[in-house]
């Protein structure tokens, strides 16, 4: 599996995080790497975990779902991305994910997956 570390022109305009400034973040080659659960239980990693966060995520709670997947998104290497996130979940959960993830995140994985922009897409492989 290819592990891709991105720093794309959206890195460079001025509202970008100084956080991914410092620490460039990953994306998954191919979106068919996306293995994740699409239903049931997720363990949330140690260093993604908060207060807010914790423990196991079950994945057809969109709410507790969309927070996992906009912190694997922003901070998950591309390995833990292809395992944690499912390629239709994440298909379905877009339109709302990219309102809470930083604009350079969102246009980074859109740049990439332009299949993400299209809501009427197929998601099934």
């Amino acid at each position: 599996m290819a592990h891709l570390t991105t720093h794309a022109t959206a890195l460079q305009q001025p509202d970008v995080p100084d956080e991914l400034l410092a620490r460039p973040f990953q994306v998954v080659a191919d979106l068919s790497q996306l293995c994740g659960p699409p239903a049931g239980m997720v363990r949330v990693p140690d260093d993604l975990a908060d207060a807010v966060l914790a423990g196991e995520v079950d994945v057809t709670d969109s709410d507790r779902c969309s927070l996992l997947y906009q912190r694997v998104l922003l901070q998950g290497s591309s390995t833990l991305q292809a395992d944690v996130l499912n390629r239709e979940r994440l298909g379905r959960l877009w339109p709302d994910l990219i309102h809470d993830l930083p604009s350079s995140v969102a246009q980074v994985w859109q740049q990439r997956f332009p299949e993400l922009i299209d809501r009427e897409a197929t998601w099934t492989s």
